[in-house]
């Protein structure tokens, strides 16, 4: 990819990005939480986030592939999650509605 390129300001640019992404998604754990869903995720999370920024700093296109494959499973779990609701919001639109009297 960029990083093999030499493809800098791309390189930064999208790594930026994706550790925005990831930050975003660590703000959503509650903090505090001590579950170990919530301490494993914000973990992963981490190390994503140290990846990344190996990669960037190291123009390591080794940590961008183990980040990658990181992420992968938890993006994949989530568009299953819209692919759901969607298919849910579409059957209650397409139900027949009761009239209210």
């Amino acid at each position: 990819g960029h990083c093999r390129a030499g493809n800098i300001e791309f390189r930064c640019h999208a790594l930026t990005a994706a550790a925005e992404a990831i930050g975003d998604l660590a703000e959503g754990i509650e903090p505090g939480s001590a579950d170990e869903w919530s301490t494993r995720t914000a973990a992963l999370y981490a190390d994503i986030l140290r990846r990344i920024a190996i990669a960037n700093t190291r123009n390591d296109a080794d940590q961008i592939g183990h980040a990658l494959r990181l992420i992968t499973p938890v993006h994949l779990s989530w568009r299953a999650l819209l692919a759901r609701a969607e298919q849910s919001r579409l059957t209650e639109e397409s139900a027949p509605r009761l009239a209210v009297a």
